[in-house]
């Protein structure tokens, strides 16, 4: 293996991913979590390597950093790589019981484990007592009452849903519930019957799950269960807009208050209809502690109605030890 060869593949991958890049391109913070997931799984097929080993969050700096580490010597993959026959889709590529699908240069491949391959890290769920706890509780009161003024509806969030939206989501958790699954954002069940509730504002806090890949290269604030505090707006079309920022700029004070920081445009979303979104990023190295998606009207059927939603990871502010 060449790096500069290296590099040129990678360039090349995320090109097909709709990504422009160089050899000095930064990838953490720049690419989403899912196509760096999928990255390194074509990575790991396309040059028989071991990604994991001797891998730290630096690997991936930049474009030629990755190649470096990709060209140190390393064991070969842990995995037999095996044509699917399916259409070689640039997809996010997720272990489940350590096989792994990925493209490489169109073809569709499927690797198989002849090893214990998935990453378990720390715990992906936070615990809170005494001071911790009543510190938590009372932010998410204080969203309560900084939404007040627009009339807020409270909800109490399903820990389950049956809804078809989000159910091809690839940070889906597997579960064995006969009446639902558990949900990757705590909205779900709500947005899926938005367009029978009458136009306003909802809020309580609710659960997600997720199969994080980004654990392995932003352990802080990255869980794979928590609390979030779920906002979801519904009006019409020329009134959508002004409800959103309202939101928005209420939420913002509240943050800025507990944890520095700023909105910034993302593009990992979950749902295909997503028109916006923005994550409040904080830390030197950014991660993400809320989030607002602009639905425009997939889920109303309707026209002339529109939603959003907007989330506050509670757990993640926990994980990043901000009222310690």
């Amino acid at each position: 293996m060449d790096t500069t060869e290296v590099v040129r593949w990678i360039t090349q991958w995320l090109a097909a991913a709709e990504i422009d890049a160089g050899p000095h391109s930064p990838i953490l913070g720049e690419v989403d979590s899912l196509r760096i997931a999928g990255l390194l799984a074509a990575a790991e097929a396309r040059w028989d390597v071991d990604v994991s080993a001797g891998f730290a969050p630096g690997a991936l700096a930049d474009v030629t950093t990755l190649a470096t580490h990709l060209c140190a010597p390393r064991p070969g993959s842990p995995r037999r790589w095996f044509a699917s026959g399916a259409p070689g889709e640039q997809r996010p590529a997720l272990p489940r019981d350590g096989l792994l699908t990925t493209s490489v240069s169109g073809e569709h491949l499927v690797g198989l484990p002849v090893a214990p391959t998935d990453f378990a890290g720390p715990l992906g769920s936070a615990l809170a007592v005494g001071d911790e706890a009543v510190a938590v509780q009372r932010f998410a009161d204080g969203l309560h009452a900084a939404l007040a003024g627009l009339g807020v509806v409270p909800v109490w969030y399903p820990i389950l849903t049956d809804s078809a939206v989000g159910a091809d989501h690839p940070q889906n958790v597997d579960s064995a519930f006969p009446s639902g699954r558990l949900p990757h954002a705590a909205c779900l069940q709500f947005v899926d019957g938005i367009g029978e509730r009458p136009d306003g504002l909802y809020a309580g806090v609710g659960y997600a799950f997720r199969r994080e890949p980004a654990r392995r290269w932003e352990p802080a604030g990255r869980l794979e269960a928590y609390r979030v505090f779920e906002i979801v707006g519904c009006a019409g079309v020329d009134r959508v807009e002004e409800l959103a920022r309202a939101v928005v700029d209420r939420v913002a004070g509240l943050l800025a208050a507990t944890v520095p920081g700023q909105w910034c445009a993302a593009s990992d979303g979950f749902s295909d209809g997503m028109r916006r979104k923005l994550e409040w990023m904080t830390g030197d190295r950014p991660v993400a502690v809320a989030s607002f998606n602009d639905h425009g009207t997939s889920f109303t059927g309707d026209a002339g109605r529109a939603t959003f939603c907007v989330g506050v990871g509670l757990d993640r502010l926990l994980s990043l030890g901000v009222w310690r």
